[in-house]
């Protein structure tokens, strides 16, 4: 039987908080309470690059599936290599019962996007789920699969704002779609732009949102030369090739398709790195996470580090560990030191102040910072 690893509170669902739901959800779809897609219809795939941290990540993703996916045990697992998979890890994989395949990348100026190519797998399924390799399960959230249409989470951060997206939309001879939701940052206004570390899609709409999203990917660099304000605004803060491009041409390829869309509650791609999302409150302990998106912040030996804020999150995460590592997150923080200075190379503005709060962040015991 699944594990369930939080501690009950809120469940993901939707309320009153206007953090916490769109100001408009466009079309009227079913959430989180209709019946769901039986699990065995159910394809969930990442797509991975063929280094570390990747491999263990992967690795660690599926381990949660079968262990605290709940009805989710029971979907069909896929890991989409880039080029290469390493023998080992796709071993160790294919004995948890995951389908091993290589794919080629998707466009070399926007690694991110790679993660296309899980729109384009040949398996007989309803309904597909993308991760990052980085997100683990930590509760079973089948109920928010249907067939209706694309669900993510608003990304945390609307990085041009409702002018300069119209600008955007309107070189590609695209319509400004009107659905609005909050962002969780600064609770602004912002189109459907989502963060594409956790995506929904039924099968019916994959063949034409995958081509779709390679096309707009494609296509960025040059509106990006051809609005140089806006590439600027993409970049502020951030280095030159990190210039989120896969979520910008979701965007763009939900809006061309006119594929219905709507909005996933936070809890279902809940990032632990975060001490700054304001929708959160500072010490909320109601919140139980379905999926915990850790940003590759793991100690030495695997374990998910804890959330730097929000006490129920690291009951869940302590939970997590003990039951996959035996352990609560103890160790030595390498992996998650790199990290750091990964973010570091990330942003190229008020480094000093960035690296106070991670090394704050990261100076945990027994997941209790000091």
């Amino acid at each position: 039987m699944a594990k369930h690893v939080g501690r009950g509170g809120r469940g993901g669902i939707l309320e009153a908080n206007p953090a916490r739901e769109p100001l408009e959800t466009g079309p009227k779809l079913s959430f989180g309470h209709g019946p769901s897609i039986p699990g065995d219809r159910v394809l969930i795939s990442c797509v991975v690059p063929d280094r570390e941290p990747y491999r263990a990540e992967a690795e660690l993703l599926f381990k949660s599936v079968i262990a605290f996916g709940g009805e989710l045990g029971r979907a069909q697992r896929v890991a989409l290599f880039v080029e290469s998979a390493d023998p080992e890890t796709a071993s160790r994989l294919n004995d948890m019962g995951v389908t091993v395949k290589t794919c080629a990348p998707v466009d070399d100026w926007e690694l991110h996007a790679n993660k296309i190519r899980a729109l384009s797998g040949e398996e007989d399924y309803d309904v597909l789920v993308v991760l990052d390799c980085d997100t683990v399960v930590a509760r079973d959230f089948s109920s928010f699969l249907d067939g209706e249409g694309v669900a993510a989470c608003p990304n945390a951060r609307d990085p041009l704002g409702i002018e300069l997206w119209e600008r955007l939309f309107g070189y590609f001879g695209l319509e400004l779609p009107a659905a609005r939701y909050r962002e969780p940052h600064q609770l602004g206004e912002t189109i459907p732009y989502f963060n594409s570390g956790v995506l929904i899609v039924p099968r019916r709409y994959t063949p034409q949102l995958a081509e779709s999203w390679t096309r707009h990917v494609h296509e960025l660099p040059k509106a990006y030369a051809a609005l140089p304000d806006i590439r600027r605004t993409v970049l502020r803060g951030f280095r030159e090739d990190f210039i989120l491009g896969d979520q910008i041409a979701l965007s763009l390829a939900l809006a061309a398709e006119r594929i219905p869309h709507r909005a996933l509650p936070v809890e279902l791609n809940f990032p632990t790195h975060h001490t700054w999302v304001r929708s959160f409150g500072s010490r909320d302990n109601t919140w139980d996470p379905y999926v915990l998106h850790y940003h590759h912040r793991r100690l030495h030996t695997g374990e998910v580090l804890p959330s730097s804020r929000y006490h129920n999150v690291n009951d869940t995460i302590r939970e997590l560990n003990r039951c996959l590592f035996g352990s609560a997150s103890r160790g030595r923080l390498a992996t998650s030191f790199s990290t750091a200075l990964g973010w570091l190379h990330h942003y190229n503005t008020r480094r000093k102040k960035v690296l106070r709060r991670l090394i704050r962040r990261w100076s945990y015991r027994d997941g209790v910072r000091p």
